[in-house]
Formats: structure tokens, sequence, C-alpha cells
């Protein structure tokens, strides 16, 4: 006879459920909130009160989902970062060479940026100015980096690029290049499509690191 869990458990997980529900609403909430007054207002002039009043919540609510203003920049990131990692597998599959590989991640990066302009612009720009939580943003860009670093690798094994060369190293190379291919167009370089920019200057760097 099958096993069925007793009333007062069930009843128990759906309390559970909604409670968790209504925590990651309050978040989305919170943050909306946030994003919302450092884009109308600036960073630097937003103060937790200033989020609290907006999202209606208790100032010590605040504290129970973000540590301070500053956590909120991260959260934009990671958020974002997830939803581009998820992206990746089903993207590079129908690439057959390792730039192919590449292009595609990167440009799937590239349309983040463009899709998101003014959130990313003012994150990226706050995130180096206040130097946030070095730690944490390593964690949170190290996830897309290992899908290039396993590229490289396969690309390495394949005998598309030169087997000597650290596959960290190229991996953090060509991070560095988009971001600052990023930077270059969010502050003033618009001539060119940021995903046009960036495959561009991977055709370039790839040059000296294929076999």
């Amino acid at each position: 006879m099958p096993k069925t869990s007793p009333p007062f458990a069930k009843n128990k997980r759906k309390r559970v459920s909604r409670r968790e529900s209504k925590k990651r609403e309050l978040r989305e909430a919170i943050y909306e909130s946030a994003m919302a007054l450092f884009l109308q207002k600036g960073f630097d002039n937003v103060t937790i009160e200033d989020i609290t009043h907006k999202t209606e919540i208790a100032k010590g609510t605040f504290f129970n989902y973000f540590p301070n203003k500053e956590s909120i920049l991260l959260y934009f990131m990671r958020r974002h970062l997830e939803e581009v990692k998820d992206q990746i597998p089903g993207v590079i599959k129908e690439a057959k060479t390792t730039q192919q590989k590449l292009h595609c991640l990167f440009s799937i990066l590239a349309k983040m940026v463009v899709t998101n302009e003014p959130l990313v612009k003012w994150v990226l720009l706050e995130s180096l100015r206040l130097r946030v939580y070095k730690k944490e943003k390593k964690e949170v860009s190290g996830k897309i980096l290992q899908n290039v670093v396993e590229i490289i690798r396969q690309g390495q094994e394949s005998g598309e690029i030169k087997k000597n060369m650290n596959p960290e190293k190229i991996a953090k190379i060509m991070e560095s290049i988009f971001f600052f291919s990023a930077i270059r167009w969010l502050t003033f370089d618009r001539h060119t499509l940021l995903i046009d920019d960036v495959k561009e200057q991977i055709q370039y760097f790839f040059q000296g690191v294929e076999a």
C-alpha cells in the first residue's frame, strides 16, 4: 500500500512554500525600488531610508534581505549573469569551431549589456568606482569565466589552440577584452555595434593563440 504524507505535513509544506514565495517577491520589490532610485538620484544620494520608504517596509526588513545598499549591485550582476550562463549550452552547441563558440558566448553577454544598457552602464561604473566586494564579484563572473576556460580546453584538445598556453590565463584576457569593450561602448563609442566590436576583438586575439 503506497505511503501518504499526513495532512499536517502537507499543510506545513504549503505554508513554507507560500512563505518562500513572499520572501522572493519582497526581495524583488526592494531591488526594483533601489535600482529605480539609484538611476534617478545617483547611488551616493540614495539612503536605505529612501529605499524602505519607496518599498513601504521597515528598515529592519531591508536588512533581512540585503546587508547594505552596495549588495544590491551584486544582486543585479548575479541575476543577469545567471540568466546568461543558462543560455550558453544551448547556443554554443550549434557552433562547430572554438572561435565560433567564443563568438556565441560573448555575443550573449553583449546582448545582455545592450538590452539592459542604462542599468548595466551604471552598475559597471559604480562597481569600479566603489570597488564593491571584490571577492563576491569574482565569484559571480567566475561562473561565466569557467565556460570560457572549458571552450579553450576543448580547442586545445582539437588542435585549434596552442597547447602550451594556460587556458585560465587566456580566458581572463578574453574576459578583460569584453569588459573594456563594453565600458567603451557604454560610455562614448557608439559608432559600432557592441557585438561586432567584441567579435572583431576576439578575432584579433584568436590569431595569437590559434595553433
